[in-house]
């Protein structure tokens, strides 16, 4: 089945706003992500990563323009097609953690450093091989 996701990387003060997720998770529980979530059935992935991240961690949040996209393939057939964009906190409430257990603010640098889900380390790569090229 193919399951299609919408993430965002959210960045303030030059770090990335990434989250990990419950132990009890269904695929790859406690691997850190970029937040969002699965986007449903006739709604756009800008509305599915705005909602997602309404539910998860209460923040509202501008949805930019898409950075990249990545697909994982599990053994048991589910494929994620994952759609990262860019977007940025309308303000500056604190998250609540109900989609996740723990959140942190990461520099670029810091990434290599967490467990991260499989098709969000496509798109570190991603992030990492664009900085070199502005560099």
């Amino acid at each position: 089945m193919k399951i299609n996701v919408a993430a965002g990387i959210i960045q303030k003060n030059n770090k990335i706003l990434i989250a990990q997720r419950k132990q009890g998770c269904k695929r790859e529980p406690n691997k850190w992500e970029f937040p969002g979530g699965k986007i449903e059935k006739n709604e756009t992935p800008e509305n599915a990563l705005k909602r997602e991240i309404k539910e998860e961690l209460g923040m509202d949040i501008v949805v930019g323009d898409l950075f990249g996209e990545s697909a994982k393939k599990y053994p048991n057939g589910d494929e994620i097609i994952l759609s990262c964009y860019f977007a940025k906190l309308k303000n500056n409430k604190k998250p609540k953690l109900t989609g996740c257990q723990k959140i942190e603010w990461a520099s670029l640098e810091q990434l290599t450093g967490y467990d991260f889900a499989e098709a969000d380390q496509a798109i570190i790569s991603l992030m990492k091989m664009k900085k070199e090229q502005e560099d």
